[in-house]
């Protein structure tokens, strides 16, 4: 099973291997309270994780999909350069291309979307990465026992014996009569 605080370290993980040795090196957080903190002090990568869809496959296996929200801000009201932010973009995209590596697994990426969006402070970059995985569903042992043995007996009876006899006799014509298997 895979956990949302193990996926979150993950991608953290993936963004600070990318940024460590670039002008983007700055504080990772998934909490809201740490985020101000954060923007006080200079810019920061926010990670979002949400679940957009849990459908069941079979009986023991639920097909997952999420969306993972990177939101970069630069923080003490820099003004950070559209084109700058441009270069980040295609960084991220260049290091989350087919997967992310989640503990012994590998959840694979559905699609990107990268925005560079403009409001009363400056641009920020909103990055949003779509997954899809398998997960295997556990269940209590009582639940497979829900539905056990189904006995059914149907019968079938002709409205009319008669109209039964003569409609093989049309059907078969005289190899009826004589005997002839058919």
């Amino acid at each position: 099973m895979i956990k949302v605080n193990d996926l979150i370290k993950s991608v953290s993980n993936m963004i600070y291997d990318a940024i460590k040795d670039t002008e983007y090196k700055c504080k990772i957080t998934d909490d809201d309270e740490q985020l101000q903190l954060y923007l006080d002090r200079g810019s920061c990568f926010f990670i979002d994780v949400n679940t957009s869809d849990s459908e069941s496959v079979n009986l023991h296996f639920n097909k997952k999909s999420l969306v993972i929200d990177i939101r970069y801000f630069p923080g003490n009201g820099n003004k950070t350069a559209k084109a700058s932010l441009y270069d980040l973009k295609d960084l991220l995209e260049s290091t989350f291309t087919r997967s992310i590596k989640v503990g012994r697994r590998y959840i694979h990426i559905s699609g990107i979307d990268g925005l560079i969006l403009k409001d009363e402070v400056g641009h920020t970059l909103h990055f949003s990465i779509s997954v899809s995985y398998h997960e295997q569903v556990y269940f209590d042992k009582a639940d497979k026992y829900v539905m056990q043995d189904i006995n059914n007996s149907i019968t079938i009876k002709p409205a009319d014996e008669f109209d039964l006899l003569k409609e093989a006799n049309i059907r078969y014509g005289e190899r009826f009569k004589t005997g002839r298997k058919v």
